[in-house]
């Protein structure tokens, strides 16, 4: 599973935190950048001051910006781009982040609608004409 794909899920998990197979997955979401990011439960949070502190593998240590539990609750959006933001710094997450997905994808995908379709040009794709991402098409397409 690509990084792409698992930060969808995530976005899905997200979506779905307020029942039960999704709000699981968005617990264990949530611990899993809390591990990754040194930042332990909420009631034993530290300020350190310093916003810009490396970690031992020279990712950038997001601690003092990564949202607190509560904050993600309120605007998970906020979350997963900071999961996507470490997922693309730290394969070492980035690792982690697919392993939750593999785990986890079975109870979103029937927390979210099965017939969503996830259109995508890959990073770095040279387009030289025009793209249609489609779900079902019903007759011609003209340009």
């Amino acid at each position: 599973m690509d990084v792409d794909t698992a930060i969808a899920l995530a976005t899905a998990a997200a979506g779905g935190a307020a029942n039960g197979a999704g709000g699981t997955a968005w617990e264990s979401l949530v611990s899993l950048f809390r591990r990754a990011t040194g930042r332990s439960a909420p009631d034993a949070d530290t300020d350190t001051g310093d916003d810009t502190a490396d970690t031992a593998d020279g990712v950038a240590d997001d601690t003092a910006t990564a949202p607190t539990p509560e904050a993600a609750s309120e605007d998970p959006r906020v979350l997963v781009a900071r999961i996507e933001d470490r997922a693309r710094a730290d394969e070492d997450f980035a690792a982690a982040l697919r392993q939750w997905a593999q785990e986890h994808q079975g109870a979103l995908q029937t927390t979210t609608n099965r017939d969503t379709v996830h259109n995508t040009v890959a990073h770095g794709a040279q387009i030289s004409g025009t793209v249609i991402q489609a779900r079902d098409i019903q007759g011609n397409i003209t340009l």
